[in-house]
């Protein structure tokens, strides 16, 4: 992680202003210490020079104040090069940089930590890169700790933390020292579900005041977080657009390049038959019951006290079910208050948090008084058939408001209550329809 502050830009709108950068890499550096020696002494410049990697090619670009600029690229295209010169960790050999504003950065996990010091410890030495004081610091260690929520290992040495657990800290730093510029390098693609929920949740928020720059492999978050996209080939700008143009011309490119490489193999030819096939791709899932620190909020006149996800026609519990199939989720909250025409609802979101899909009560009872007194428990049941999900995590959310669809107070409100891995084949897109069935019929 790191931190520096720019000069104001010419139009005050850029915050980061990027100019014919280019940066060279000699790989002779990577030689043994006696191997380098002789090359020093005898000067075999020219066989350092074949050795030159020339990273990035004059890439220029420039990034709008409340703009989310994802950058996207094969491996070694030079993404992480540049977020590097961004920061200012790495200077580049041409062109120009400019900045403005507090930047945060969150490269390499684990780059800006002392594996030695005790994640406490490392709180305070991170804090201090970013211009926080002592005191600063331990005004907004609590929350910071909350954050992670990593328990008693903020007092244990850092180089006893996992992935996931150096990410919780490295990133609750990020959130609590207000940065204007947030630069992500792929950190987001370790960690567990729940927690990646929650940063998703803030870099939702962060994009309503701040700056947002991340690179990623991962096309469907930068389509969610990113309004501009700049894909990097070669360590040159390809194309730099709306994030949904540039997307669809790199997928284009990922595909045809999978499509050469396919058709360069031998298959056997395949036999001309007649099909039938029915929705038998399973999506298997398994369903996980909420963490007891789980983000909720609202007014609490009514409270959900229990949940379940079981099978439509056995009631049995769900531990583990296949997709394509009937279920109920189960509501249960307890009244505070009394409360008329109470709406409870779902979503299930994906990784990202973005909604796939979801219900509530107000339609089936908007023409009914439900009214529900102090200390009693209202249930709520939803049938549904389960749709194939892709590969992943995905939380179920839950809700109970007072009102009606447009205007309502939230009086309870949980975030991933629940979570339901998906470990089956992928359908297409983002949820699989539960199809009835599909044939395919060849002609004579």
């Amino acid at each position: 992680m790191h931190l520096r502050h720019g000069k104001p830009s010419i139009e005050s709108n850029l915050v980061v202003e990027v100019d014919s950068i280019s940066k060279t890499y000699n790989l002779a550096d990577s030689k043994i210490g006696w191997r380098k020696l002789v090359d020093s002494i005898f000067q075999f410049r020219s066989s350092r020079s074949l050795l030159a990697s020339e990273v990035l090619k004059g890439v220029s670009f420039n990034v709008k104040k409340g703009e989310s600029l994802g950058i996207i690229g094969l491996n070694g295209s030079g993404k992480s090069t540049l977020l590097q010169i961004i920061t200012q960790t790495v200077q580049p050999d041409e062109g120009s940089l400019k900045t403005v504003g507090r930047i945060a950065a969150l490269l390499e996990l684990g780059s800006g930590f002392n594996s030695e010091f005790t994640g406490r410890e490392n709180v305070y030495l991170n804090a201090s890169l970013f211009g926080l004081s002592e005191k600063e610091t331990s005004g907004r260690f609590g929350k910071i700790e909350a954050f992670a929520d990593i328990g008693t290992f903020i007092d244990q040495p850092v180089k006893t933390y996992s992935t996931g657990m150096a990410l919780r800290l490295a990133f609750s730093i990020i959130v609590n020292i207000d940065p204007e510029i947030l630069i992500i390098d792929e950190a987001l693609a370790v960690g567990d579900a729940i927690f990646i929920q929650k940063c998703m949740r803030f870099l939702r928020e962060f994009k309503k005041k701040g700056t947002l720059i991340l690179v990623s492999h991962d096309l469907t978050a930068v389509k969610s977080l990113c309004d501009q996209c700049l894909w990097l080939h070669q360590g040159a700008v390809k194309m730099n657009a709306s994030v949904k143009n540039v997307t669809e011309k790199y997928l284009a490119y990922i595909l045809e390049e999978q499509k050469q490489e396919f058709s360069s193999k031998n298959y056997e030819e395949e036999k001309k038959v007649k099909v039938n096939l029915k929705s038998t791709c399973f999506s298997p899932y398994q369903v996980f019951n909420f963490h007891k620190n789980i983000d909720n909020f609202g007014s609490k006149k009514a409270i959900i006290e229990k949940y379940q996800l079981f099978h439509a026609k056995s009631k049995d519990p769900i531990k583990f079910l296949t997709g394509l199939e009937p279920v109920t989720l189960r509501v249960l909250a307890r009244f505070q208050e009394e409360v008329t025409n109470p709406i409870v609802g779902f979503f299930v979101r994906d990784r990202l948090g973005q909604d796939l899909l979801g219900d509530n009560s107000w339609h089936q009872y908007k023409d009914s008084n439900v009214i529900v007194s102090r200390d009693c428990i209202l249930s709520a049941e939803f049938n549904f058939i389960m749709p194939r999900l892709p590969q992943g995590e995905y939380g179920i959310s839950l809700a109970i408001a007072q009102g009606d669809e447009k205007t309502h107070s939230i009086l309870h409100w949980i975030h991933d209550a629940m979570f339901i891995r998906s470990v089956g084949p992928s359908p297409p897109g983002l949820v699989g329809i539960p199809m009835e069935n599909i044939v395919l019929k060849v002609e004579e």
